[in-house]
């Protein structure tokens, strides 16, 4: 089965929609996918491009090297139908059919996204250093492991000895950004857990990072935002996070800072205002 995913997932453009096509057509016995024939393809709905693109790739596609590849960056997969693929996740309109990940998988954490702006304000660094920290003691914390809000929110948690889940939109194998490594590692010796939709090779593309906000806040309880831009990843994660029906939390910022303009935007468009972290937990309805 690992042999299909990783091919489905690095070679084709066969996304959570179209596998459930296939595994409807094969009643469920998916590793019998390698034996059906272009006539099968078509009989599926798979448009003609997406054949071609199927078949042609399968001349390079060589699993062993593959996996054995994975396994110098010591990378794991997870796909949809295994038994740790994180259950809020797979809920969503689009999960990943598959991912790669360092660390440890869990099926059903309560989990909680930290997110926010890459060049935040002093203010900012003081309410997610405040924020995260307290709210680790209930949630994993689940980040981008980018600048600014992500990667304090990320070293919060840790410096409080709880687990930080990072979602990066680059393959597993390289660091976006680069001087943010250390804080990789820091995640893993903490009990943390990495993880990348993208296979190994990816660079980065700016494409990427609204598929990778789609799972911050798909494998979310909910999403607290941090300061942000008006057309900022921050607001796409905020967007998706709303389309998934998660909750939402922000944090009101300077109506003077353009670092604040997105936040203030979504609590207009009915967030929670929240002003202390206990305020989420009274929101979720979880005991103090």
């Amino acid at each position: 089965m690992e042999e299909m995913f990783l091919y489905l997932n690095k070679y084709t453009n066969i996304g959570y929609i179209k596998f459930c096509k296939i595994y409807k057509y094969l009643n469920g016995k998916i590793g019998d996918f390698f034996n059906l024939d272009r006539h099968d393809f078509v009989n599926i709905g798979i448009k003609e491009k997406d054949i071609n693109n199927i078949f042609n790739n399968l001349k390079k596609y060589n699993f062993e090297k593959e996996k054995k590849e994975l396994d110098k960056y010591g990378i794991k997969m997870c796909n949809i139908l295994d038994a740790d693929y994180p259950y809020l996740l797979s809920n969503i309109y689009d999960p990943p059919i598959m991912m790669y990940y360092k660390g440890k998988m869990i099926h059903n954490e309560n989990s909680l996204a930290i997110v926010g702006a890459r060049k935040c304000s002093n203010y900012g660094i003081k309410v997610v250093e405040e924020f995260a920290g307290y709210l680790s003691n209930y949630f994993s914390i689940v980040s981008g492991f980018a600048y600014g809000i992500d990667s304090i929110a990320h070293r919060s948690a840790i410096r409080n000895k709880k687990r930080t889940i990072a979602i990066m939109g680059v393959g597993l194998d390289r660091y976006y950004p680069e001087e943010n490594k250390n804080l990789a590692q820091d995640i893993l010796d903490n009990n943390g857990l990495l993880i990348s939709e993208f296979p190994i090779g990816t660079k980065l593309l700016k494409s990427n990072f609204p598929r990778r906000n789609r799972i911050i806040s798909g494998i979310s309880s909910g999403v607290l935002v941090i300061e942000a831009g008006l057309k900022s990843g921050t607001f796409i994660t905020a967007n998706c996070a709303l389309e998934q029906g998660r909750d939402l939390f922000v944090v009101p910022g300077n109506i003077y800072s353009k670092e604040s303009i997105g936040a203030n935007e979504i609590i207009k468009k009915g967030a929670n205002l929240v002003t202390k972290p206990e305020d989420i937990l009274e929101i979720m309805d979880m005991e103090i």
